[in-house]
């Protein structure tokens, strides 16, 4: 899934919006893998700034897969970007595969 130069995390969640919950999970986790291989690999081809670009495209799609497993909001998530979850709890939400009370997290911060 990940475009080797743009490491857009809105773009991410643009792209798996409207899967299912089981699926979603699949693809952030294998997400942040294929970027904490990238992040950790040799600088070989990989120049600096790019490598913090994947690595910070790591810790924000690895924040969204703990979130998407637990239903807990990391420690470490930013808001900004925590914000970005909501249109697709709201879809789960829908399908039934989320409970409503996820949804409390972002109503919180309203």
């Amino acid at each position: 899934m990940m475009n080797s130069n743009e490491y857009s995390f809105e773009k991410f969640l643009d792209a798996i919006k409207g899967e299912d919950l089981p699926k979603i999970q699949i693809l952030a986790s294998e997400e942040a893998g294929m970027a904490e291989r990238l992040s950790s690999s040799g600088t070989r081809g990989i120049d600096k700034a790019t490598k913090l670009r994947i690595g910070h495209y790591k810790k924000r799609v690895g924040e969204f897969a703990f979130f998407m497993s637990h239903s807990i909001k990391p420690g470490s998530v930013d808001e900004e970007d925590f914000k970005l979850y909501r249109p697709i709890c709201e879809i789960l939400v829908e399908k039934g595969q989320l409970l409503p009370d996820v949804l409390k997290h972002f109503n919180e911060r309203d």
